[in-house]
């Protein structure tokens, strides 16, 4: 239940986070709490930010894609600082696998 309220983007940050993207927690579940008024379908355009700390562990395993940005950013102040962003916007989450050609593109300031 949404109380009245309506989101229009949906930005999930995951720094150095182990936390699985499964069952209950799964991008499209969460999507779809966001996704008012019916709460059923996973149309809210969703931003995904992963810095992930361990080799062994990467989002791309729950989510089913490639991050469709990545980059080293100098300005985290870690050894690791690799930054994965995936952008989904409509209804791309369908029984665990995203279609990737829905993306939305990311416009970062320039210099």
């Amino acid at each position: 239940d949404c109380d009245g309220l309506t989101f229009q983007h949906l930005v999930l940050i995951c720094v150095h986070s182990h936390a699985r993207f499964i069952d209950e927690a799964s991008v499209d579940h969460i999507r779809s709490m966001y996704s008012c008024p019916d709460g059923k379908t996973a149309t809210i355009p969703t931003t995904i930010v992963s810095l992930p700390c361990c080799p062994t562990f990467r989002h791309v395993r729950d989510i089913g894609v490639p991050p469709h940005i990545k980059y080293d950013d100098d300005c985290v102040f870690s050894a690791c600082r690799s930054v994965e962003i995936w952008n989904f916007d409509g209804d791309e989450i369908k029984s665990g696998t995203l279609k990737t050609g829905l993306c939305v593109p990311i416009q970062f300031p320039s210099e």
